[in-house]
């Protein structure tokens, strides 16, 4: 059963394009909050530099929905940097789904270490399609909100 998540930040729950939470982001992490789940974020450093990706999820009021927030050192992101997240929930890989756009980042890395995983077919990498069974999800959903209709199932 699942009882934690690791979002990807950018395409997942902020929109770069539009500068802006993606529609129904904040609901989604009050519900999921309220409901019990221990969160974690992940994202790549911006364009000009670490701090200001900080700032940007401090400004978007999202600190309060995540045990822990890391923000890779590089533009690309590592099995270290979610099992990083992970460790802060204290739950198996089992327990913990990572829920990312990219294919070939998030899920792929997160297949690799064991983790369920939930690709979010949206925006700019929809178009991506799983290349190998690492970069296959568990769970496709195109809309946020249809992550808590998954999750619910699962507790059933």
């Amino acid at each position: 059963m699942i009882k934690g998540l690791i979002f990807d930040f950018n395409r997942t729950i902020y929109d770069p394009e539009r500068d802006d939470l993606i529609p129904g982001a904040k609901r989604v992490l009050q519900e999921l909050k309220k409901e019990g789940y221990k969160m974690s974020l992940i994202c790549k450093p911006s364009k000009n530099g670490q701090s200001s990706r900080g700032v940007k999820v401090l400004n978007l009021g999202l600190e309060n929905y995540f045990s822990r927030i890391v923000v890779t050192e590089k533009r690309k992101k590592k099995e270290y940097h979610f099992k990083r997240c992970a460790s802060s929930m204290s739950l198996t890989s089992l327990e913990i789904a990572i829920v990312g756009d990219r294919v070939e980042e998030e899920i792929y890395v997160g297949n690799k270490a064991c983790f369920v995983t939930v690709w979010f077919k949206n925006g700019k990498f929809s178009k991506n399609l799983p290349g190998n069974n690492l970069q296959t999800p568990d769970f496709t959903i195109e809309k946020l909100e249809d992550l808590l209709k998954i999750l619910r199932e699962d507790k059933e």
